[in-house]
Order: C-alpha cells, then sequence, then structure tokens
C-alpha cells in the first residue's frame, strides 16, 4: 500500500489526464472527461454496457493537484519483492495513467481486498489494506472509485476471475 502510494510522486509530467503508452489513448484536459470516455470504451464490449459512466465519474472526487502516474494494474504480480521490501513495480504499459494519485491506493487495496482478483487474500490482508485507507483517509475514496475501476476493466471477458470481480461490482446480488 505504501509502494503504491509512492507511486503517485513519481515525476511525470503531462498536459493531460489519461493513458501514457497506448496507441489509442485517451487523453483529456479534466480527470472527469477522462474516467468518462474510459469506461465509456471497457464497457462498449460488455455485458455491463448498460451502466451509466456519467454516475461512476461523478461520484470520483476531483484529483489532488495535478496529473500525476497511475499504475491501473498494480497488483501482486507487478509488485517484485525481495526479503520483505518491494524492490521493483513491473509492467508499465496500456494501464498506465496520467490521473488522480490516490487512484494508486484504490487500485492495490482492491486487490488486497478480494480474492477474486487476488486468490490467496487473507482476512489479515483485508485488515491491514482497510486501516491503511483509513489511516491515510482514502476508504471513502476507495469505496467512491471501486465501480470506475471495475468498469476500467470489463472489457477482460478473457480474464474469468476478474471479469466475474467487475460483474459482482457493477451488478450486485
Amino acid at each position: 500500500m505504501d509502494m503504491a502510494w509512492l507511486l503517485g510522486t513519481v515525476r511525470i509530467t503531462r498536459p493531460f489526464f489519461g493513458e501514457i503508452g497506448r496507441n489509442d489513448a485517451i487523453r483529456t484536459i479534466s480527470w472527469h472527461a477522462y474516467l468518462i470516455e474510459r469506461a465509456q470504451r471497457s464497457l462498449a464490449t460488455s455485458p455491463l454496457s448498460h451502466v451509466d459512466v456519467n454516475e461512476l465519474a461523478a461520484a470520483i472526487p476531483a484529483p489532488l493537484g495535478a496529473p500525476a502516474l497511475v499504475h491501473l494494474d498494480y497488483f501482486a504480480g507487478n509488485v517484485m519483492v525481495a526479503d520483505e521490501q518491494v524492490n521493483a513495480v513491473i509492467d508499465f504499459g496500456y494501464s498506465s495513467i496520467m490521473g488522480d494519485r490516490r487512484m494508486n491506493a484504490l487500485v492495490a487495496a482492491a486487490c488486497l481486498m478480494s480474492s477474486a482478483i487476488t486468490p490467496p487474500v487473507t482476512a489479515a490482508d483485508q485488515a491491514i489494506a482497510t486501516a491503511w485507507l483509513r489511516e491515510h483517509d482514502l476508504f471513502d475514496y476507495y469505496q467512491r472509485g471501486l465501480p470506475w475501476l471495475a468498469a476500467y476493466w470489463a472489457f477482460a471477458s478473457d480474464d474469468a476471475a476478474l471479469f466475474n470481480w467487475c460483474c459482482s461490482i457493477l451488478q450486485p446480488a
């Protein structure tokens, strides 16, 4: 969680909110405009296309300052650890964006809170993530942003566990 938070302090300056390395990059002058357009594209071919992307974006507060580096695929498989310390974060690809740095913590917490995304997650992992979010006054941001994150990943129907997680967030029982 700490490394995910620090990731947003890496100095990269771009005059937009949006994707850094995609050929079909969405780049906007507003964080909410990016959130809406990306959710629309991600949901377009999904059975979840009925989701109101304007509502998802409106739930997320304005960003903290200028666009910051956000790794929307910050999960255990992309975090290298040795001697109980993070020594690398990898896979800065299509899911790397300039956005609200709080999104890094949201993504990390989502992976630590869901056994659907990260099967070996324990109740202790979930408690650590929840406590970290509360300690950093980010729990509300997490709850408000989680549906947008699910919309972002809704295109990944080839990953059944991830797609089922998206459905569980966007179509709760």
